[in-house]
């Protein structure tokens, strides 16, 4: 079977760099509600690509400055949804929180 260049696309690692001095630039990072919001966009996404495409795990990013991976294997998939999904209640993101439901009642 030939993958389309959307299939292909569509399972690309995200690339990212993160640029920090120490240790509590990471910290900060983590705080940053731009860069959350981010980070679970591009998790659902490969969530969604996994559960489409039957996958027992999926590589969300590429952190290449840092020589690390970040992998979620389907077995944390619900976890990973289920913690998504409090932090779009807490933000009265109902609309987000019904699409994640809906996943997490499949899984």
């Amino acid at each position: 079977m030939k993958k389309t260049k959307e299939k292909v696309k569509e399972n690309e690692v995200t690339k990212i760099q993160i640029g920090y001095q120490d240790p509590n630039d990471l910290l900060e990072l983590r705080e940053n509600l731009s860069f959350a919001k981010y980070v679970h966009e591009k998790t659902l996404e490969k969530i969604k690509y996994a559960l489409d495409n039957n996958l027992d795990k999926v590589e969300i990013f590429n952190i290449f400055n840092m020589a690390l991976i970040i992998e979620l294997e389907k077995i944390n998939f619900k976890d990973a949804l289920v913690k998504m999904n409090s932090i779009y209640i807490d933000e009265e993101d109902f609309e987000k929180c019904a699409e994640l439901q809906k996943i997490i009642n499949k899984l």
